[in-house]
């Protein structure tokens, strides 16, 4: 039975040796920094209206969107994002006057409904 002890002193330590891994101070502060602006972010007043949405935040009932954006091909003051395998426009009511967080589009849409709530240009973004 050396096999079945040898076995058991394993599991025995591999559940109380500490981890190896470390997370460094300023990863966390950045987290909570993320954290923050994202709690931050309202939606549009005239966006709220035509959405008739009873919350302000962004993320009260929306979450980030993750996929590709570009500037609109039929208008440079236009943005769209890929939503499947089309293109959609992103509603003039919802883009922010304030740019992103991290110099990346960032886009909420409603978890219930799907529909678009805020979105933040990038850095320099037209």
């Amino acid at each position: 039975m050396p096999f079945a002890r040898d076995v058991a002193t394993l599991a025995l330590l591999l559940v109380v040796s500490p981890a190896s891994s470390e997370w460094k101070p300023e990863y966390a502060q950045a987290s909570k920094e993320r954290q923050q602006w994202f709690q931050l972010q309202w939606i549009n007043p005239e966006a709220q209206k035509r959405l008739n949405v009873p919350f302000k935040s962004c993320c009260d009932n929306g979450d980030v969107f993750k996929t590709r954006f570009r500037v609109g091909t039929a208008n440079e003051d236009q943005w769209e994002y890929l939503d499947g395998d089309e293109w959609k426009i992103i509603p003039a009511d919802i883009i922010s006057n304030e740019p992103s967080l991290d110099n990346t589009p960032i886009l909420f849409k409603n978890r219930v409904d799907g529909k678009e709530l805020c979105f933040f240009k990038p850095q320099g973004g037209i």
